[in-house]
């Protein structure tokens, strides 16, 4: 499924349709093709208020990327 797809844009509005998800949820999908960089954001208008989850496209392997904490006690 394409990241700009019509079904990708549904799905993140069923998820964000949940009254029991808080903060709502915004997606990014990154992935590179020839060396440029792509980011396609669902939905299409972010959400105010709502937490910013990236995905990292890897040629259909897909990645969630976290935040780094800067107090966290996990070390790289």
């Amino acid at each position: 499924m394409s990241a700009d797809s019509d079904a990708a844009h549904k799905l993140v509005e069923l998820i964000n349709a949940d009254p029991g998800l808080k903060p709502k949820i915004n997606v990014v999908v990154v992935s590179e093709q020839n060396g440029v960089v792509f980011r396609d954001h669902l939905p299409r208008d972010p959400l105010a208020e709502a937490r910013t989850v990236v995905i990292w496209d890897q040629g259909g392997h897909f990645e969630a990327l976290e935040p780094l904490r800067i107090n966290s006690t996990r070390r790289a």
